[in-house]
């Protein structure tokens, strides 16, 4: 896969699914990752809500991805609902700029997951760590959080 992840994806989400309650997650979402970055090739993709925070509850919580492209999508491809191990994965596509665009105006979600989301892949090159701290305005990110490049751990 190109681009890169903080250690191998299926490593990298080992690590944050590592509770009996999400475990099952792991090889049905590296799936996905896998699938969204062959057919979108995306900037990055983040994972946000719940899950990210940690306060994910099984049969109420859902997954969210926020995916970054580097042109906004069409008005039918904004949002997709796919399915890992019986928990709906909702996944939210935006371009880059119209991303931060939509942050500084207020969008919480995605605004909380430029902030605070886990970055699964990110494409070589792209800065993106660097460019989201800048665009909005954090002088010191939250350890983990997109912005300082780490991921959380």
């Amino acid at each position: 896969m190109p681009g890169r992840c903080s250690h191998s994806l299926e490593q990298r989400l080992r690590e944050l699914l590592d509770k009996p309650s999400t475990r099952d997650l792991t090889s049905g979402l590296a799936k996905l990752v896998h699938e969204l970055v062959l057919e979108l090739r995306p900037l990055a993709i983040l994972l946000a809500g719940s899950l990210a925070r940690g306060e994910f509850v099984r049969g109420m919580s859902d997954i969210d991805l926020l995916v970054l492209v580097e042109q906004p999508p069409g008005k039918w491809e904004r949002f997709r609902l796919a399915c890992v191990s019986g928990v709906d994965v909702e996944i939210t596509i935006f371009g880059l700029q119209e991303a931060l665009e939509a942050a500084a105006e207020g969008n919480f979600f995605v605004r909380e997951a430029l902030e605070e989301g886990i970055v699964l892949y990110e494409a070589d090159g792209t800065g993106l760590s660097k460019l989201i701290k800048e665009a909005l305005g954090q002088a010191r990110p939250k350890e983990g959080a997109v912005g300082d490049g780490q991921g959380r751990r």
